[in-house]
């Protein structure tokens, strides 16, 4: 649980309602009894770290970046109603991706957005930890499973998910636009990044100026709401910067 935290405030930045929500949902999971699965919905604009905090969480958690991730999204008609509900062994489906899944993270992305007749597949898994189908039972009981909504209110997603499976929820939590002050650290974070990580080639970091590469982007990027939005911006900033010092020719 320290690690954790630790990884959390390292690596997400801002978002410290929502860390500290997601503290406190662990350490009820931890210390009550029986095998109930621990669901979380993070909602709020895209590109604000949500996904991001689920990976943390695998890695600090079960030591492994790999998360059985679904685009609830884009579940419609039946080739998605066979994959959720499968009826026969040949089928690829949910299940067997359950049975091979490498941490006991599940991230539902966009939940809010499947179908009805999907989301009904997540009764008994939510509140008891197993998902069944015609062919298998899955055991996820003690499994942390976090759905994520674009939506900005829970006001939109009551409206798109049925009462009975939202009380099922236990905790739904909101994460918030990044501030000014905040922005400045993303784009900082993502420009040390590039020049540390590899991300350029060697030939290349040489000719960056990092201070002038993260004063150009500090001018501007106020204006950007999302760390997507802000990574574009950070590798424009550094392409310019490339172009002006090695004399390429816009």
């Amino acid at each position: 649980m320290n690690s954790l935290v630790q990884k959390l405030d390292k690596q997400i930045i801002g978002q410290t309602r929502a860390k500290t929500a997601i503290y406190r949902k662990l350490v009820v999971q931890h210390v009550r009894t029986g095998d109930k699965p621990l669901v979380l919905m993070f909602y709020g604009n895209p590109g604000i770290g949500k996904t991001e905090v689920a990976k943390v969480m695998a890695k600090s958690l079960f030591g492994t970046n790999k998360v059985i991730r679904e685009q609830m999204s884009m579940t419609a008609g039946n080739a998605s109603l066979e994959y959720f509900k499968a009826t026969a062994h040949s089928e690829n489906s949910f299940s067997k991706e359950l049975l091979n899944r490498k941490s006991n993270i599940l991230l539902l992305d966009e939940f809010a957005l499947a179908p009805t007749y999907i989301q009904t597949a997540f009764f008994q898994l939510f509140d008891e930890g197993k998902y069944v189908d015609q062919n298998f039972s899955v055991d996820m009981r003690n499994s942390i499973i976090i759905c994520t909504s674009n939506f900005t209110s829970k006001n939109q997603m009551k409206a798109a998910i049925s009462p009975a499976l939202f009380s099922r929820f236990d905790a739904v939590i909101p994460f918030i636009d990044f501030t000014p002050e905040e922005k400045i650290k993303v784009a900082d974070k993502i420009v040390e990044s590039y020049v540390k990580s590899g991300k350029i080639k060697s030939q290349y970091i040489k000719l960056i100026d990092i201070d002038k590469v993260k004063d150009h982007v500090h001018r501007m990027v106020l204006h950007f709401s999302n760390f997507r939005a802000i990574r574009n911006l950070v590798e424009d900033v550094i392409a310019d910067e490339l172009i002006e010092s090695s004399g390429w020719k816009k």
